[in-house]
């Protein structure tokens, strides 16, 4: 194992002791500790979602800046939420169950997903290109007609949405929890079996068809599995577009190899210490002044700038 991953293994390890024990309340430590250990799985699942999907995302796409944020799940994600509370209110939130919620949620995202893999995933890199920018496209047409209903919403519907418009880790449901852990588990014991074939499409389409990889069958496949878990992290915690730019390129430097198990191991781990440590600097720094997804932005914005200039 290299040093830097044995490096962050323990600095993760220590952030998350820290996370879990430090201020307990005398008398109230088992109650404080199941609130703790539940923000911490959802921060274990988002991080393995996002570190898979963004890392198997760029190979596809060839690609070191793109996420898989960038075709509009998030933006649907939203949507979704702005026009059930615009046209039904926000009782009907409350009245459907957090279960049927999150189960709409990802559907509709997966079956978006599959319209635009279905349409334009015809066997080359052009294909996903296009797919790519109608992605990103539509998902900014999603974001503007949230952004136009939310202008006109009443402000005490609009409140109750934006609990739901930035990543947030505070008040994950349990039972959800428990459903997205084992979504997350089947999609990545199911993608494991791919991960030599992704360290040879990262040479590219026609090298990875030379040495006999079936390419449409793997880069669709690959794309399901990426949108399902985009789905699940989305449904469950909200939006974590610059996540994934954040541990990627983290990955890409410390891991420094092909292998899809290394690099993808590293952007997990980077993911869950660059979670954890910021809702302790949020916690214990900032007295919950700002918000996780504020931080996540600024963060991930300004390595996405960093890319854009030194990224040839």
């Amino acid at each position: 194992m290299k040093q830097s991953l044995k490096f962050l293994i323990t600095a993760t390890l220590l952030m998350t002791l820290i996370y879990l024990f430090f201020g307990l309340v005398s008398g109230l430590e088992m109650y404080f500790l199941s609130l703790r250990a539940t923000k911490l799985i959802a921060m274990v699942l988002a991080s393995v979602a996002v570190g898979y999907s963004s890392t198997s995302f760029q190979t596809l796409t060839n690609n070191h800046i793109l996420t898989p944020s960038i075709m509009g799940l998030d933006s649907l994600y939203l949507l979704l939420q702005t026009v059930v509370i615009f046209f039904l209110g926000s009782h009907s939130l409350k009245m459907m169950s957090e279960t049927s919620d999150f189960l709409l949620s990802i559907g509709l995202m997966v079956g978006f997903s599959l319209i635009l893999f279905k349409r334009f995933l015809k066997g080359q890199t052009q294909n996903i290109y296009i797919m790519v920018l109608v992605g990103m496209v539509l998902g900014q047409l999603f974001s503007g007609v949230s952004t136009f209903l939310q202008v006109l919403m009443d402000p005490n519907e609009f409140d109750t949405l934006q609990t739901r418009m930035f990543a947030s880790f505070s008040n994950v449901n349990t039972s959800l929890l428990l459903i997205g852990t084992i979504i997350t588990i089947l999609v990545i014991l199911y993608a494991i079996a791919d991960f030599q074939t992704l360290d040879v499409l990262s040479l590219g389409r026609d090298v990875a068809i030379n040495l006999g990889v079936d390419y449409q069958q793997i880069v669709l496949k690959t794309f399901i599995l990426i949108s399902i878990l985009v789905a699940v992290s989305t449904a469950l915690v909200g939006p974590l577009s610059f996540l994934g730019v954040i541990v990627t390129s983290l990955s890409r430097k410390l891991a420094n190899t092909y292998k899809h198990s290394t690099r993808i191991l590293y952007a997990v781990v980077i993911g869950i210490l660059f979670l954890v440590s910021s809702t302790l600097l949020i916690e214990r720094v900032f007295n919950n002044s700002t918000t996780l997804g504020v931080l996540i932005n600024f963060i991930g914005g300004m390595t996405f700038l960093y890319l854009l200039i030194k990224e040839r």
